[in-house]
């Protein structure tokens, strides 16, 4: 309410826009897990959250008189402090994912030790083909500056807007590029592989399995209930 009573005031903008995002992103995951398995292999979840952060601000535009570009160019502030715009304090989350990943490759690691071999090389190689191939097109087909170094990044969103500042890319393009490729991917990848009956062994292990809650001792020694002092029994 307050971001329609004062949509100049940078405050309540800010709250208003970081919120609905985290909303929509919230939501559009819950409706992607109840949308059909047919539809989720071309419609992935980030869709439905990019289509409902859109809906919301064209009509949070439509309200206070702002168009959607001028609403998305005030989105983020590259250079500026995490404070300064939405956009900059969601980036501000990308560092703690990339140390997150460590959690993921630490619980695989007696998948990952044995078969480092494929993994280093199959990364390196798909990178180096990957970066060849759209160097590539690029020569043949002269697109604009700024989108020759927007495709290059290779990795995660996260990685690659770390990238885009060291070739000085621009981080918005090169997130877009990134967020595309990615639900390309999660969406035909695995179509793709049983298409080509290509059968890598590490993408497909399953995970594993949980660890076992610890038991009580009580209940190792057979007991039917915890043995508890006298005055917390009563």
């Amino acid at each position: 309410m307050a971001a329609l009573v004062a949509p100049t005031v940078a405050a309540t903008q800010f709250a208003f826009m970081t919120s609905v995002t985290l909303l929509c992103f919230i939501a559009g995951i819950k409706i992607g897990a109840q949308l059909p398995e047919v539809v989720n292999k071309v419609w992935h979840p980030l869709m439905t959250t990019f289509a409902l952060v859109n809906v919301v601000f064209i009509g949070y535009g439509a309200a206070t008189g702002q168009t959607l570009s001028a609403l998305l160019g005030s989105y983020i502030a590259p250079g500026k402090p995490i404070l300064a715009a939405p956009g900059n304090a969601i980036m501000y989350f990308l560092a703690p994912a990339i140390w997150s990943f460590a959690f993921g490759l630490y619980n695989r690691r007696k998948t990952l030790f044995p078969n480092w071999l494929p993994i280093l090389g199959g990364s390196f190689w798909s990178a180096l083909t990957g970066i060849l191939f759209i160097a590539g097109m690029e020569r043949l087909l002269q697109p604009v500056e700024s989108l020759k170094l927007a495709l290059l990044p290779r990795g995660t969103a996260a990685l690659a807007v770390v990238q885009a500042g060291c070739i000085g890319a621009t981080t918005s393009l090169v997130t877009a590029v990134v967020v595309i490729t990615g639900i390309v991917g999660a969406n035909f990848g695995q179509t793709i592989l049983n298409s080509m009956k290509a059968c890598p062994r590490c993408p497909r292990l399953p995970p594993p399995p949980p660890r076992p809650r610890p038991r009580l001792v009580c209940q190792s020694l057979g007991c039917r209930r915890p043995l508890l002092p006298a005055h917390l029994e009563r």
